[in-house]
């Protein structure tokens, strides 16, 4: 008889030469290859760190590579990779039968955010200046001081001539929610040009 490769049973196997008989049976045991599997696909922002989130049906198991990786003999170790990278994840068998499957993760990193505030410049005192940001899809000016609307990438700042100096941070964010940061120093002239 053939075994099935997905079933384990008894067979029973009889032998006959001439007049004399003869009747054993043996039990066939199949190993199935271990479950394994590495999470979906997925992607971070440049300089994050990404938990892995493995499953497997044995005791015995590896990722790869573990560069960058904190607690790679874990089922969920944490990845903080700068470029993108398919991890793998080996599952191996069981003690009759040592066969091993993989499976993997592409984890997509996003390249930094350039962020620009812009130049440092020097404005005229209660002269309106057009700031003029880059960079994302979101944009946080602060302080919010002095400016018609800290929450877009061009906004009018208007600073008096009892400021000596400003300095804006900005904060940008891309539509996969990356952040990345600028800032700039606006000098402010006390006569006119």
């Amino acid at each position: 008889p053939v075994a099935s490769p997905t079933q384990s049973r008894q067979y029973k196997v009889t032998g006959n030469l001439g007049k004399c008989q003869a009747e054993d049976s043996l039990f066939i045991t199949v190993s199935p290859y271990p479950f394994v599997f590495a999470g979906n696909d997925t992607s971070i922002c440049f300089g994050d760190r990404l938990q892995l989130s493995g499953e497997v049906s044995s005791n015995s198991y590896e990722w790869s590579p573990t560069t960058l990786m904190l607690n790679p003999d874990s089922l969920n170790p944490v990845a903080a990779t700068t470029k993108s990278t398919y991890y793998v994840l080996t599952a191996h068998g069981y003690e009759q039968c040592p066969k091993s499957k993989s499976d993997s993760v592409f984890v997509t990193v996003i390249p930094p955010v350039n962020a620009f505030a812009g130049n440092d410049t020097v404005v005229t005192g209660d002269e309106p200046l057009l700031l003029q940001a880059s960079g994302g899809l979101n944009y946080s000016w602060s302080p919010a001081l002095y400016l018609n609307d800290p929450s877009i990438a061009n906004p009018v700042v208007m600073l008096s001539n009892n400021i000596d100096s400003m300095r804006y941070h900005l904060r940008v964010t891309t539509a996969e929610g990356c952040v990345g940061e600028d800032e700039i120093s606006i000098v402010v002239f006390k006569t006119c040009p």
